[in-house]
């Protein structure tokens, strides 16, 4: 069996953050799509996506009533996330 995946994902160099790969490159839409921040007891922020931006963001090819229930069960991700660091690239075996 066979089959065709399609991947997308950032691949930042070692060092690299997402935040600083998506300002990397012109046309990034990433930038004005995030909600209010939510504060967490721990003194972090969980964040989402506005649920107004999100099809246009994640589910473009969807019906919109697959897409705003998407946006509105979307589970968040943690502030400090897209900012960490990337380490080291593995390492290409072709073995």
């Amino acid at each position: 069996m066979k089959a065709l995946v399609y991947v997308a994902a950032f691949a930042p160099e070692a060092g690299e953050s997402a935040i600083k790969l998506s300002e990397k490159f012109p046309g990034s839409t990433s930038g004005p799509t995030p909600a209010d921040p939510v504060a967490l007891p721990d003194g972090g922020h969980d964040l989402y996506i506005e649920q107004m931006k999100f099809r246009k963001q994640f589910a473009g090819d969807l019906p919109l009533k697959e897409a705003k229930q998407m946006a509105a069960s979307q589970r968040p991700v943690a502030e400090a996330a897209p900012k960490e660091p990337a380490g080291e690239p593995a390492e290409n075996d072709p073995s």
